[in-house]
């Protein structure tokens, strides 16, 4: 199964975490197209036989060779805050939460962040509270 430069390029940059827009844009440069008909090309892409079967073989060879899970930071992260909250280690605490936080995607890194991104943009207003949500709709 031998996939072209721009298909594989495609597959690298979704391993990465990109979404399939931005991994569509990387591979193939699209910049002038609009986003619905990236998006469209780039879901027709992912539903290549050749393409969805080169992703899977590469999640599942990432799942293979992870030593340290996330699911296994996630289970050290929570037994350290159990264990700040019997200590009252308040500094440890604060940590603890902070990286459940960003290992749960809370925080997106700057690197990832696309206000430009309308999908972007409604996972960030999605993860709001309503009150907060509110509040900015009625600034608009």
């Amino acid at each position: 199964m031998t996939l072209t430069p721009k298909q594989e390029k495609f597959v690298q940059e979704l391993i990465k975490g990109k979404s399939q827009r931005q991994a569509y844009k990387s591979a193939y440069g699209c910049a002038k197209w609009k986003d619905s008909s990236i998006d469209r090309k780039a879901c027709e892409l992912f539903g290549n036989v050749k393409v969805k079967a080169r992703y899977e073989e590469l999640l599942e060879k990432g799942r293979k060779n992870s030593l340290w899970t996330r699911e296994r930071a996630i289970n050290e992260l929570i037994e350290m805050l159990d264990d700040s909250k019997e200590d009252k280690n308040y500094s440890a605490r604060y940590n603890s939460i902070k990286e459940l936080n960003t290992l749960g995607a809370l925080y997106p890194k700057e690197s990832e962040m696309d206000i430009n991104d309308p999908e972007y943009i409604t996972e960030i207003l999605k993860k709001l509270p309503q009150d907060k949500l509110m509040e900015i709709i009625g600034k608009l």
